[in-house]
């Protein structure tokens, strides 16, 4: 029985769906399989203290890859586009695994994790919008989200064994492997996908392939609170992550051993991300967009306020747990529908803006900031910024939520 094809537009939404949850299943996987080992292997090689200037160095290239990323889609079509970034991904995971002896090379193996998992992700979402139309979409997004994380738990669960038994650098290979194999499949997969089709319907999200600038964001108030909070949320997710790997560098110093930690971590994290995009619906339903949207600071305070009374690991490792998993899940549907009282032009250039540049660009200042201040060891000192920056991010959520209700009793009319 040969595999089946690239659905066209007149194929069964089930299949198109079908196939495209299997892509966000391996994506994800790949992603859980090699995340631990890139992460552990940096940490044996150039300690944690090297992590902000890489975070730095991270940031610059997003930046710059997102503007080769959206000049690509308009000149190459997407489903080409894919099957050659994956076959990259392949190619440079095993050379640089090959090289990974070289202290460099490890470095650029964890710039090339973080950067190849953004590339095949926002192509996976460009995918499914020239296959997904409108009213499909509303019920398939949520089903790819929980495949992704279904992937990413699988990943995760796999790479402890793996490393275990056969090293870190074997989890390297085999996602090499995997991902060469993934390759193939979608080339087969999207076989009747002709090129001038797929490039005649490409040119899907054009508002996003346009390099938005910020009077976009900046002229109306409402998003200029967005882009405020998003940095700020991304600089207390980059300082718990920082603080994450000092701890764990020194509690788990066997490269193995904190391979298959830091795999379970992610695990934990990918399996309640899940457990509360699927209840997402009915938190919405009982708090609110506004509960909900405020609830993620509040829980992480109460969280940070807790860490004293914990064990040093179990305590890092559960504030990095709830952080994340929040962040993925029901902050995120929160964040998502406080877009939906602007305009289309508002929705598309402001909200790319944000998420693609500012959302990279407050990582790097966050390590910025660990750099400049020399931040190395100093447990309180760490805590107490991300305690004002939690405090800070409460009062830009509660600014937006003001002005969210401003525009909703404008768009009704009341």
């Amino acid at each position: 029985m040969s595999a089946p094809s690239m659905p066209e537009a007149s194929s069964s939404p089930g299949r198109r769906k079908g196939i495209l949850a299997l892509l966000a299943f391996a994506i994800l996987f790949s992603y859980g399989l090699l995340r631990p080992a890139v992460e552990s292997l940096f940490l044996a090689s150039a300690g944690s203290k090297q992590l902000p200037l890489t975070w730095v160095l991270l940031a610059l290239l997003s930046m710059l890859l997102m503007g080769v990323y959206r000049r690509v889609l308009t000149r190459y079509p997407i489903v080409v586009w894919l099957r050659v970034c994956v076959f990259a991904s392949s190619a440079s995971l095993g050379l640089l695994t090959t090289l990974a002896d070289s202290p460099w090379a490890l470095r650029a193996l964890y710039l090339w994790k973080d950067l190849y998992i953004v590339v095949l992700i926002e192509t996976f979402w460009s995918v499914a919008h020239l296959l997904s139309p409108l009213d499909e979409a509303k019920k398939s997004y949520g089903f790819f989200c929980a495949s992704g994380s279904l992937g990413g738990i699988a990943g995760n669960l796999a790479a402890g064994p793996i490393a275990h038994s056969g090293g870190t650098r074997a989890l390297l290979w085999l996602g090499t492997v995997f991902l060469g194999l993934l390759g193939a499949a979608i080339a087969f997969a999207f076989r009747d996908v002709g090129s001038a089709k797929a490039a005649a319907e490409g040119e899907v999200d054009k508002a996003l392939r346009k390099a938005p600038s910020l009077l976009h964001v900046f002229s109306r108030s409402y998003l200029h609170y967005l882009l405020g909070m998003t940095v700020v949320v991304q600089a207390v997710l980059t300082l718990i992550d920082f603080r994450f790997n000092e701890v764990i560098e020194v509690q788990i110093p066997e490269v193995g051993r904190r391979t298959a930690f830091i795999a379970w971590v992610y695990a934990g994290i990918d399996a309640a991300a899940l457990a509360l995009q699927l209840g997402a619906a009915i938190l919405l339903r009982r708090m609110g967009v506004v509960g909900l949207f405020l609830l993620t600071p509040l829980l992480l305070l109460a969280m940070l306020s807790g860490l004293p009374f914990l064990p040093l690991l179990a305590g890092i490792c559960g504030f990095k747990l709830l952080s994340k998993s929040l962040d993925y899940s029901v902050f995120r549907a929160a964040r998502e529908l406080l877009y939906v009282p602007l305009s289309d032009e508002e929705r598309t250039l402001g909200k790319a803006w944000i998420d693609i540049v500012a959302y990279r660009a407050a990582k790097g200042a966050a390590a910025s900031f660990l750099l400049a201040f020399g931040l190395f060891g100093c447990a309180g000192i760490l805590y107490a910024a991300i305690g004002v920056l939690l405090a800070l991010w409460l009062t830009l959520a509660s600014f937006v939520v003001q002005r969210y209700r401003a525009l909703q009793r404008l768009r009704v009319g009341v």
